[in-house]
């Protein structure tokens, strides 16, 4: 085999390594198993159990849908879902179903206080006491870096 044609052959598996199967009612269609999860059929292939993985960014929940099949290191994309809005109402239903399994992603209500916890040997993390979809929940996070407890650490007289 020639040089130029182990360029071509790699520059074509490349292209199809990036290459986006942007799945839709017209190229993909998605039904529920006995077991709970969602099978899904193709022109080209049938897969008893696809996984739907967010794409960032987060702030769209409904955009951006990764179709996968295998799971961890033998997960493999087989398309992307542009968006939730273009399919039927019961395909909707059946993979933001299967995304709420997936992900927990309550939305924050109201935040009746918030407390810095530096004195009496504190940690320097923020806590706060929010409200939302879930209930009353306690949230809790670290401080930024060390510079952070130093600049709230209380000055002697």
């Amino acid at each position: 085999m020639e040089k130029n044609e182990i360029i071509e052959q790699q520059r074509q598996r490349v292209e199809e390594m990036f290459d986006v199967c942007w799945l839709n009612e017209e190229n993909a269609a998605f039904s529920p198993t006995k077991g709970g999860f969602v099978s899904m059929k193709t022109e080209q292939a049938e897969y008893a159990s696809v996984r739907f993985y967010r794409a960032f960014p987060f702030s769209h929940p409904r955009e951006y849908i990764s179709v996968r099949s295998g799971d961890g290191s033998e997960s493999k994309e087989l398309g992307m879902i542009k968006s939730l809005c273009e399919l039927s109402e019961q395909t909707q239903a059946l993979i933001e179903r299967q995304l709420e399994l997936r992900y927990f992603m309550p939305v924050i209500t109201r935040i009746s206080e918030l407390r810095l916890c530096l004195l009496d040997g504190g940690d320097g993390s923020r806590r706060v006491p929010v409200y939302g979809g879930a209930g009353r929940k306690r949230h809790r996070s670290a401080e930024r870096d060390a510079s952070d407890r130093e600049r709230h650490q209380r000055q002697p007289f």
